[in-house]
């Protein structure tokens, strides 16, 4: 039987028209594929290990003894109006403090006495605080107060003044609940 170029063609019998597949392109790709994802999940997984987040090694700073937090407590004062610096002598402040004191673990028994025996956190020193503080503050003037960093000047102001002249209370931070400048 003889074979007809244009007839072969059409049928798809001609070895010339099926194309070739490059079938060791193919084996290459997958195989870089699998390594790659395979590298890929084993860093995730070492990663894992070292950070202790699966069952190895726990990390360094974990063996480290931890540092205890000091043990705090909130002193809110009653609020207090001062007469301020300013000339004419009409401007006041009126404020309310609430100053975190770090406690003396060795100072207080379980029952929240004193050693001594007076009551500590229902009764503080809020006579001597509150007089460093009115001392303090009666030397402000609304301008200190109302510039940009005025209340954060105040609260070291307040720190120092309250290390100085009450070396018991350990005073950490100093909140203001209420912070009223009239003029």
């Amino acid at each position: 039987m003889a074979t007809t170029p244009g007839l072969d063609e059409a049928v798809g019998t001609s070895s010339a028209a099926q194309p070739k597949v490059p079938v060791l392109t193919i084996v290459m790709a997958v195989v870089v594929a699998v390594l790659g994802s395979l590298a890929a999940a084993g860093g995730v997984g070492f990663y894992l290990w070292h950070s202790g987040k699966i069952g190895g090694a726990a990390p360094a700073v974990a063996k480290a003894t931890p540092v205890a937090e000091p043990v705090t407590h909130d002193v809110t004062l009653d609020p207090m109006v001062v007469n301020l610096t300013d000339s004419g002598g009409h401007a006041y402040l009126r404020i309310a403090i609430t100053l975190r004191e770090v406690e003396n673990p060795g100072k207080k028994t379980d029952k929240g006495k004193a050693e001594t025996g007076e009551a500590k956190p229902g009764a503080e020193p809020q006579a001597d605080v509150r007089d460093t503080l009115l001392d303090v503050l009666g030397r402000a003037s609304a301008s200190q107060l109302l510039a940009e960093n005025g209340k954060a000047a105040l609260k070291d102001a307040l720190k120092q003044a309250l290390a100085q002249h009450n070396p018991d209370l350990k005073v950490s931070e100093i909140y203001f609940t209420e912070f009223l400048v009239q003029q």
